[in-house]
């Protein structure tokens, strides 16, 4: 048995060698949507640690259907869960229904699965209503003796979930927030980013002598896709960004 290193280790590590070969046969049979809700149930249960009748509900309804699966802890719904069945490839338009309500009812995260394929998303709060990954993993790509297959399992865990909120979820969700192709383009375009870069040319080619500016330029014009220095998303960086700077200054 591989070393348990939380508290719950030892129940995933379980929960994984258990079900990976069940998942890999109810693919294999074709099982239908019905059918692969069953097993995710029993996988919310027995690897993830989830009383089945206190705590997961599949009675929660949006407008006039029903969400496939919904997480309560202590009566408060604290994910919602878009189930397909176990052979279907999983696109992000798939969680629409579940965010819908998540956004209505102030529900932060909402998964997506069949089973096989586990996405989470964080629910932003803006009109329109947006959904960002926090964290992904392929069940049966599981291998319990490597400790980080471990670690986006834990976030999905009960005990994450306790005390009303999930942390585990919220610094996931904060890292990837920040490393994402606007921020790390808003700190290339830095002062000290490329004075650093402008150094580093003058010292690679002697003879060569280029301005901040010319630096800046060639990085903004001609190495970034339009995307990550223009539009909404890359304003929004900027600003991340100088605030960032602010506070570095201050310290």
């Amino acid at each position: 048995m591989p070393k348990a290193n939380h508290p719950e280790d030892s129940r995933l590590i379980a929960g994984v060698q258990r079900f990976q070969p069940i998942l890999c046969k109810a693919k294999l049979a074709g099982k239908n949507e019905s059918d692969t809700v069953t097993i995710i149930v029993d996988m919310l249960s027995e690897v993830f640690g989830f009383d089945k009748y206190e705590q997961i509900t599949s009675e929660l309804q949006i407008k006039r259907t029903f969400c496939d699966l919904a997480i309560k802890i202590d009566g408060k719904v604290c994910l919602l869960i878009e189930c397909k069945a176990v052979g279907v490839d999983l696109k992000e338009d798939h969680v629409s229904q579940a965010t819908g309500y998540a956004a209505n009812y102030g529900i932060d995260y909402v998964a997506l699965t069949n089973g096989l394929s586990w996405s989470v998303y964080r629910v932003l709060f803006e009109k329109p209503v947006e959904i960002t990954p926090v964290c992904s993993f392929e069940f049966c790509d599981l291998n319990v003796n490597r400790p980080d297959d471990l670690v986006p399992l834990r976030c999905l865990c009960v005990e994450a979930f306790q005390g009303g909120e999930n942390k585990l979820l919220d610094q996931t969700y904060s890292q990837r927030s920040v490393l994402n192709k606007y921020i790390v383009g808003q700190l290339l375009l830095n002062d000290w980013m490329v004075q650093t870069i402008r150094r580093s040319l003058e010292r690679h080619f002697p003879t060569v002598k280029v301005a901040d500016d010319d630096v800046r330029r060639v990085l903004h014009d001609e190495v970034f896709r339009h995307e990550i220095v223009e539009g909404d998303r890359a304003e929004d960086a900027a600003k991340i960004v100088l605030t960032a700077n602010n506070r570095m200054k201050q310290r």
